[in-house]
């Protein structure tokens, strides 16, 4: 499944929550995040998602030492796809995709269909996760020793979420 929604649509519902770069456009400062008992906006946080969802595959690819085109051709998908998961943050990724990537990277398909936003979050813990995740990556060529922990606390998280 699809959005019909703009690139530009979603940077500015994006901006809407502040001026953090990252990925496919603005986010949440830290200072601005919901507790995890708190009601969120369906349409923030699909946006949240897709940009979470992005980063984690970008950050898991380069994890790998894999380039967009190794990683589809190891999880088995098209080459647009994976560079459509990376970057854009309305993308909504075909399931059996998210399956090869749940296989590829080691984490649980369950785990990875929330993030996608194919399947509801079954807790606002994972939201609240989620949301700080997709606020605290950014890129850079090469993971950090910040960004490789926080990459392994969010596996965790999608772990747990099963």
């Amino acid at each position: 499944m699809k959005f019909n929604l703009s690139k530009e649509r979603c940077l500015r519902l994006a901006d809407l929550e502040g001026d953090t770069t990252v990925g496919a456009g603005s986010l949440l400062h830290l200072n601005q995040l919901r507790k995890p008992d708190q009601k969120h906006d369906s349409a923030e946080m699909n946006i949240v998602r897709g940009v979470a969802f992005g980063r984690f595959v970008e950050m898991k690819r380069r994890d790998l030492g894999l380039s967009v085109e190794e990683l589809a051709i190891r999880a088995g998908i098209d080459t647009s796809e994976a560079v459509s998961m990376e970057q854009d943050a309305c993308y909504k990724p075909e399931p059996t995709a998210v399956v090869q990537l749940a296989k590829t990277f080691g984490v649980p398909k369950q785990g990875l269909f929330q993030l996608a936003g194919l399947i509801e979050p079954k807790s606002d813990r994972f939201m609240y996760e989620t949301t700080k995740f997709a606020a605290r990556s950014e890129s850079s060529a090469k993971l950090t020793e910040a960004e490789r922990e926080l990459l392994e606390h969010y596996a965790t998280i999608l772990a747990e979420e099963v």
